[in-house]
């Protein structure tokens, strides 16, 4: 009976951090407090996202370790704008839907607790966020939506402003010029209520490209008069010392002319726009148009011009066709100097084109790899959590059934006091729960052996998804965490249970064996033989214990072998068992050990003995004698051979 007590009063005493470490108002201040910090940092993160990438990846890391779900959702959202910034929209994406799954979650959870003093909505910066990523996408519709969203939640005015322009600019993109204009109207009332020149002017332009594009040009040109009136050389620099808004609008009206084959009026503009920001490119624009209109000796004389100071601030292969297409009109007219003169000019800025988008590409490719490996890292650091959280509970409800056995004991040993009779009935219940509390303890056991397993497991595949992504393209890593994922439904689904059919176990071997050898395919080939006499729905088998043995003989046995290996895996029946031999001819378990570190010692010490143990208390709980056999392959001790005796469970 004593022993009972101090049974119990360890679980208490177990349980209470747990308790006091839960979400209550420590746990509130704490989060509101790193709120703040990340609001702080928020303005950084479109002037210096990189930066703020690395201050972000931490203060994730802390809001996950200490349960902060309001700071953790926010955070997501930031580093999910900071990498839209840095023009990986799709990263972007999976960011925010981490922080919008964040943001439902403590919804269900532990709002009540507070009675309202946590908001967990959604904010409305999400939604704007949400729209700028769908529009680096191109998928200009749904951008609209969520920017509408965003307008209906939001009253941050700067931002409301910014959602318009965007909203307008994607309804230009999708030729809803009606729909553009309407907004595009509002935004110039706005603008010169404001005296905001620069804006002002851009929506004059925005305005005249939407009436160009619906085939109202004369209107459209009136809007774009407007849009350059009283603009000099002087009045048109900006901070910088250059006309860039001033050339983007004019763009805006000369793409609109030139798809509505209005090319005298696009000379006009073009002509109209070297005046007021003699931009030397403009000439190479200027010829563009002139060659299409059929004007040779206009486009040549701008060609000329353009190249008395070349302008390389281009990265559009078709802006230089027309070079190509001019020397091939001067070689035709035996002009044979003239126009090598312009293939000369014509390669030089194909190289520098070429180089350039080389350089970005190539930039794009180390911010996207990077990211997706921070964005696994701190996706495995959320799910290991919540695996922990899961654990706890279930240690809190073992203390809880436990309180109520203390207070039942309590009542028995008062009425002990009755009389012989009732001591001995009490003594054989007490008997009868002994038995069963350990068979529940052996069971617990066993469970959180299972629960230890699974981190285990979990940690050493990712570690092989990690290592694959940094060497391979997406479209392979994408299938090759396909894979994964379904591995790690099926095994969080069976580990659930004491056993399982021999079916599902090896589905997850031949999976986890397809994943291992899709990265070691040049270190070993394996093979997987089912005795076909078998019915594997019928036989059953603890799940996970096969798995172990098989990573052991990859990772310690096979992947150190200088040569290429082989894996055999047989299943077949003795006697009423089944028989399972994992055999390899890798370097072998004395080799093996010389070469691992000591960390690696211990890593594969712990894993064995967990096996072990789980073995033993299978053995023990359901009276069935596994037995384990490990030996060498060979008499020079290279390559290994585990042979796993199971014994079907009696369930009568």
């Amino acid at each position: 009976m004593f022993r009972w007590i101090i049974t119990i009063g360890f679980w208490i005493l177990l349980s209470l951090p747990l308790i006091a470490g839960g979400p209550g108002m420590k746990n509130f201040r704490e989060d509101q407090e790193t709120l703040k910090e990340l609001k702080a940092l928020a303005p950084q993160v479109s002037t210096n996202p990189e930066e703020s990438i690395k201050v972000l990846d931490g203060q994730i890391k802390l809001a996950i370790r200490n349960n902060l779900s309001q700071s953790l959702a926010y955070a997501y959202l930031l580093m999910g704008s900071a990498y839209r910034e840095l023009h990986q929209p799709q990263l972007a994406l999976h960011f925010l839907q981490l922080s919008q799954e964040n943001y439902v979650k403590p919804i269900q959870i532990k709002q009540k607790e507070f009675k309202g003093k946590i908001n967990y909505t959604i904010p409305s910066e999400y939604y704007y966020e949400l729209g700028e990523i769908y529009t680096q996408l191109g998928r200009y519709s749904e951008a609209n939506t969520e920017y509408e969203r965003f307008q209906k939640n939001s009253k941050n005015r700067t931002l409301i402003t910014a959602s318009n322009y965007a909203l307008a600019q994607n309804y230009y993109a999708l030729e809803e010029f009606e729909e553009a204009i309407s907004v595009y109207e509002k935004l110039l009332v706005i603008e010169q209520q404001a005296q905001n020149d620069i804006q002002i002017r851009m929506c004059y332009s925005a305005l005249a490209a939407c009436y160009i594009s619906m085939g109202k040009t004369d209107q459209g040109l009136l809007y774009y008069k407007k849009s350059v009136q009283g603009v000099s050389q002087t009045s048109s620099l900006d901070n910088n010392g250059n006309y860039s808004q001033i050339a983007e609008n004019k763009e805006i009206v000369t793409k609109a002319l030139r798809k509505q084959n209005k090319l005298e009026e696009e000379l006009q503009v073009r002509n109209d726009n070297l005046s007021i920001t003699n931009d030397n490119l403009e000439y190479l624009r200027l010829a563009q148009t002139y060659l299409k209109a059929q004007n040779i000796t206009k486009t040549e004389s701008s060609l000329d011009q353009y190249f008395e100071n070349i302008s390389y601030n281009i990265i559009d292969m078709n802006e230089i066709q027309v070079i190509k297409d001019m020397a091939l009109i001067l070689k035709s007219q035996n002009r044979d100097n003239k126009a090598f003169d312009y293939l000369i000019h014509y390669e030089e800025l194909s190289d520098t084109i070429q180089n350039r988008l080389l350089q970005i590409e190539q930039n794009s490719q180390q911010v996207g790899s990077s990211g997706y490996q921070n964005y696994l890292q701190l996706e495995i650091l959320q799910k290991d959590k919540e695996i922990s959280e899961n654990t706890i509970q279930l240690l809190m409800r073992e203390s809880e059934l436990n309180e109520k056995n203390l207070q039942f004991q309590k009542t028995i040993i008062w009425l002990l006091a009755i009389g012989i009779t009732l001591i001995i009935i009490a003594l054989v219940y007490i008997v009868r729960v002994s038995k069963q509390r350990r068979i529940a303890n052996q069971q617990l056991a066993l469970r959180s052996l299972r629960t230890q397993m699974n981190p285990h497991f979990i940690f050493n595949a990712l570690n092989s998804v990690n290592s694959f992504i940094s060497m391979s393209d997406e479209r392979a890593a994408n299938k090759f965490l396909s894979e994964f994922s379904t591995l790690m439904r099926t095994v969080m689904e069976n580990s659930e249970h004491e056993f399982i059919s021999l079916t599902k176990e090896l589905e997850i071997l031949k999976i986890y064996l397809d994943l291992e050898h899709f990265r070691f395919q040049n270190k070993f080939d394996y093979q997987l033989n089912i005795d076909p006499q078998l019915d594997t729905d019928e036989l059953v088998i603890p799940p996970m214990i096969i798995q172990p043995y098989i990573e052991n003989a990859i990772w310690h046995g096979l992947r150190y072998k200088e040569d290429k290996g082989t894996l055999k895996v047989a299943v077949n029946s003795q006697n009423s068992a089944i028989r399972i031999i994992v055999e390899d001819d890798g370097i072998g378990r004395n080799k093996s050990q010389e070469i691992k570190t000591k960390n690696q010692r211990k890593s594969n010490s712990t894993a064995l003995k967990n096996i072990k143990q789980r073995v033993e208390l299978f053995n023990d709980l359901h009276r069935i004698q596994v037995q384990v056999n490990i030996a060498d392959l060979h008499q020079d001790g290279s390559g290994t051979v585990v042979t796993l005796i199971i014994p079907q469970p009696n369930y009568e």
